[in-house]
């Protein structure tokens, strides 16, 4: 079994955690730009390169 690159906690570093009651209020939001299958992660990447992304792309993974 391949190790976890991270942990849960490395994924909210220390700046995050006084965001988070702001996010759960409401008063910050991400803006999403578009969600995509892991099987086109090709065009993905063709996207991000293209700087057409006006938000954050969520990759699905299965």
């Amino acid at each position: 079994m391949t190790p976890a690159l991270w942990t849960g906690e490395e994924l909210q570093p220390p700046l995050a955690k006084p965001s988070c009651p702001l996010v759960a209020d409401g008063h910050i939001r991400p803006v999403l730009d578009t969600s995509w299958f892991f099987g086109t992660a090709d065009q993905v990447v063709e996207r991000l390169r293209s700087h057409r992304s006006e938000g954050k792309i969520v990759l699905t993974v299965p």
